[in-house]
């Protein structure tokens, strides 16, 4: 297979595909362009960042969702809205839980797209009213939010002191194994707003001018055999871009559609792209006011 820059072959739309050119320093790009038919971000695969030696190599998926407690919440409200972002933004539904515990993630990337994706807008957004309208919403929920982290739930959900937390795809099952192993009977459950949601992307880059570039291709290759990039995900619960390596993967979390999403998953999920300073300024102040109330 011939992988320049130049005649890289032609992305596929086969979700979780990959595409590889091993033990040969020249550009490596992994692509998963599941999200009907949308790529991900182009500033990962552009000619330029492939260009004097640079690799691109994305490892995995990590997917937004949210994470309840199924019994707390049908305690609280049989008939809640478990499949709608209206769990995480609507200050009416939201406020049935704040005895119970509800967590954010403390990431202006991650809560920031995910309520813009819930008002129907781009996840990428630069247009202020849209950003206000964000900025409003999380303002609403505030008084209900317990905290922001995005470790401290990996702690929480197993020990049912929060019942519905924004989190990382595999952090619900890392939450979920932690319970089993501690030998605590709880039913937690994964879902992805109907509205809409992000998606991203782990990667590998050498830079152009990485003073032991043959080092860093030994390692990437290392990483993405089967065996190996099979191994990492039955231990940190997170999607690969190796299709051979699924037969390694446990079964459980090969079906698992907090890992690996669903069709059904992936038709409602926005890529995010990295955006300029500028607007990622905005997000950040856009949560510090949250957070702080001002």
């Amino acid at each position: 297979m011939d992988c320049s820059s130049e005649s890289a072959p032609e992305r596929t739309s086969e979700p979780y595909a990959s595409l590889q050119c091993p033990n040969e320093r020249k550009p490596i790009f992994f692509s998963i362009s599941a999200y009907s038919g949308r790529r991900p971000d182009d500033d990962l695969v552009r000619p330029e960042a492939l260009a004097h030696e640079q690799v691109s190599a994305i490892a995995g998926m990590v997917v937004d969702p949210r994470v309840t407690n199924v019994d707390l919440i049908r305690a609280r409200m049989p008939d809640a809205p478990v499949k709608s972002g209206r769990m995480l933004f609507d200050p009416e539904v939201v406020a049935r839980f704040a005895d119970c515990g509800v967590s954010f993630l403390d990431s202006p990337t991650d809560v920031v797209p995910m309520v813009l994706a819930y008002l129907g807008y781009s996840v990428d957004s630069e247009d202020p009213k849209e950003l206000e309208d964000a900025e409003r919403v999380l303002k609403s929920v505030r008084p209900y939010i317990r905290y922001f982290s995005s470790t401290k739930m990996l702690i929480d959900l197993p020990n049912s002191e929060t019942c519905v937390a924004m989190s990382w795809s595999g952090d619900y099952a890392t939450a979920r194994t932690r319970a089993r192993e501690a030998g605590v009977d709880i039913n937690l459950a994964y879902s992805v707003p109907s509205e809409g949601s992000i998606g991203w992307y782990d990667g590998m880059f050498i830079p152009a001018d990485a003073p032991h570039p043959d080092t860093a291709h030994a390692f990437i290759d290392f990483i993405l055999r089967p065996d190996v990039i099979a191994a990492i995900t039955n231990f940190i619960d997170y999607a690969n871009a190796v299709p051979a390596s699924n037969p390694l993967i446990r079964p459980e979390t090969l079906s698992d559609p907090a890992v690996y999403p669903t069709p059904d998953i992936l038709a409602v999920l926005q890529p995010k792209k990295t955006l300029p300073p500028k607007i990622e300024r905005l997000r950040t102040r856009i949560m510090a006011r949250v957070k702080t109330g001002l």
